[in-house]
């Protein structure tokens, strides 16, 4: 009996369970469980620990115990050793999310004179090479308390004045905006590595700009700005479904004209950064500043 159960014992120590890196999704969710029956003993074989081997590949090396005794099943892990080996994988597989970086480089000496002109450059790249949504940004804001606050939305206008957006006006950006007038704004191009930083005082856009655009936009979009009353807590989606028939039947044989709670706003940039990712994180800024004496921008190259 004891040299079966060494024999056992030393098939389920060298056992060692080799998967692809796109693979071992599927083992991850669940402890392995491994039993091996002979007379009068049981070996028990769980998830030990991840390793990621030079070759690529994800091993799970699994350890055993025996136990003598008659032939019965061993209970499963403790539910805290699951919660352990699901979060140990989960730490190991985002510490390990990283990918080098490559572009053109990018030179304060060979940038132009205007930031609103690379931008315009860059732009048109992100346009061509984006699959989805390259006019999408981050817009971070300050409320009252100085507390921050970001989300994403969408550019839908820029030149030397600055980067339009639409909203509600009683939003909570709204709010903040209209208590600290002051913005920042993030671009993240990650096929082209590329990455534009604006900072600006901020403004409503003008009446006029505000009507043109909510005239271009689909119907359903339109009557979204009056049925959402945006940022409000509701009891539940019925509540806009109703909303939704009410403002329909309101508008069933008439246009959408603008709500005065809806419109544009435009952050009035006095800084850009312009960030081009490199190899081996020795990544390229360039930062432009305005100086509103004279009007004009300089620029300077940043350590990475």
């Amino acid at each position: 009996m004891w040299c079966g159960i060494c024999l056992i014992r030393l098939v389920a120590d060298i056992l060692t369970l080799t998967l692809h890196k796109d693979d071992i999704h599927a083992s991850r969710a669940r402890i392995i469980v491994v039993e091996v029956f002979a007379i009068e003993m049981t070996t028990f074989t769980y998830l030990d620990r991840l390793e990621r081997y030079p070759d690529g590949y994800d091993r799970i090396r699994l350890d055993t115990q025996a136990v003598t005794g008659d032939v019965r099943r061993m209970p499963p892990p403790a539910k805290e050793m699951n919660a352990h080996l699901e979060r140990k994988t989960m730490n190991y597989d985002i510490a390990d999310l990283r990918r080098d970086y490559a572009g053109e480089t990018l030179s304060d000496a060979h940038t132009p004179a205007s930031p609103i002109d690379l931008f315009h450059a860059w732009f048109s790249a992100a346009r061509e090479h984006e699959p989805q949504d390259p006019n999408a940004m981050t817009l971070a804001t300050v409320d009252s308390q100085g507390l921050p606050h970001a989300r994403v939305v969408l550019l839908k206008h820029f030149d030397e004045q600055g980067f339009v957006f639409f909203t509600n006006y009683q939003s909570h950006k709204g709010s903040e905006l209209a208590n600290v007038p002051h913005a920042a704004l993030v671009f993240w191009w990650p096929t082209l590595h590329r990455q534009v930083r604006i900072e600006g005082r901020v403004e409503k856009a003008e009446a006029n700009i505000s009507d043109e655009y909510f005239a271009s936009r689909p119907r359903d979009s339109q009557l979204g700005a009056w049925i959402s009353q945006q940022s409000v807590e509701i009891p539940d989606r019925e509540w806009l479904e109703e909303r939704k028939q009410r403002f329909e039947q309101v508008y069933s044989d008439q246009s959408v004209e603008r709500p005065p709670h809806w419109g544009g706003y435009r952050v009035k940039p006095y800084i850009l950064e312009f960030w081009q990712g490199q190899s081996n994180r020795l990544h390229d800024r360039i930062r432009y500043r305005h100086h509103e004496q004279d009007a004009a921008w300089s620029k300077t190259r940043l350590a990475p």
